[in-house]
């Protein structure tokens, strides 16, 4: 489950880098 997720979000984290960003700001 765990592997999924961390595929997933490294997937957004590539594709919205900038949203990814202010998400965490």
């Amino acid at each position: 489950a765990w592997d999924l997720y961390y595929h997933v979000f490294r997937r957004i984290d590539k594709q919205l880098p900038s949203l990814t960003t202010l998400d965490l700001q």
